[in-house]
């Protein structure tokens, strides 16, 4: 990096009804901006999914004036997934990260995850099943289908994603170029997923870095477990065809040489 250039870190944050939690939110945020190396420079993109409660009005009081913030909003309430397909076109930074409005993860983990980007991966996420992660008061269930839709996104993408241990976590940094270049079809909480799927289909260099996945203390869950299941496999089936097309490309190429 030349002398005195300054790295932009863009952190999407979707939001679906989340007022009860932005207090936690804006706090570990301002703690996040305390820590940042002085070479660095966060721009922050809040996507309001077309929220029913006080979240864009608490949201634009809680945020300090200095800070670099886009407030986008959608009309409707569309899905995780199409909220940070939003959050992804309005970054401008050179790395891009996705946090979770609930706080479910340490914030200081962001600096973890841009440092890795930063060193040469191309996606960096957070890990908090290895052997040096931790969830704390995660239910077992949880924990089972986490588990479950791992194995089955692991069989499906291949040798790639072999030593993936969570799909499904949505909190990662990656670099700006590639996932503004990215195209996935899922809207709902499938996205995570679906993202990193077809990052591993096209060669990308994935790090995985030890976390602490924790449940949230405000606020309530969007996700609803019967429909979030479904919308894996639709997911699952779009990874499946991916990696054939991606098997006869290879095969086509072989042949040409």
């Amino acid at each position: 990096m030349p002398p005195g250039s300054t790295h932009t870190v863009s952190v999407v944050v979707a939001m679906y009804n989340e007022e009860e939690s932005l207090p936690q939110l804006f706090e570990k945020l301002g703690t996040l901006h305390s820590l940042k190396p002085s070479d660095w420079r966060f721009d922050l993109v809040f996507v309001n999914d077309g929220s029913s409660d006080r979240t864009v009005e608490v949201a634009g009081r809680l945020k300090p004036s200095e800070w670099d913030v886009k407030m986008l909003s959608h009309s409707v309430n569309q899905g995780f997934g199409a909220a940070i397909r939003t959050g992804f076109a309005a970054a401008r930074g050179e790395i891009v990260v996705c946090y979770d409005a609930d706080c479910t993860y340490p914030v200081e983990d962001i600096i973890k995850l841009v440092r890795e980007v930063l060193a040469g991966a191309d996606v960096a996420t957070a890990d908090a099943f290895s052997n040096q992660g931790k969830n704390l008061r995660v239910p077992l269930w949880r924990r089972f289908l986490s588990n479950s839709n791992s194995w089955l996104y692991r069989l499906v993408v291949g040798p790639g994603g072999k030593d993936i241990q969570v799909y499904s976590c949505a909190f990662r940094a990656y670099r700006g170029d590639l996932v503004r270049a990215l195209r996935f079809r899922s809207n709902g909480f499938g996205a995570a997923s679906e993202i990193l799927g077809r990052l591993i289909l096209s060669g990308a260099r994935i790090v995985q870095v030890d976390s602490v996945l924790t449940t949230r203390e405000f606020g309530q869950s969007k996700m609803r477990v019967l429909k979030a299941t479904l919308e894996h496999f639709k997911v699952l089936w779009v990874l499946a065809k991916r990696q054939m097309e991606t098997r006869r490309e290879k095969t086509v190429a072989a042949g040409c040489r």
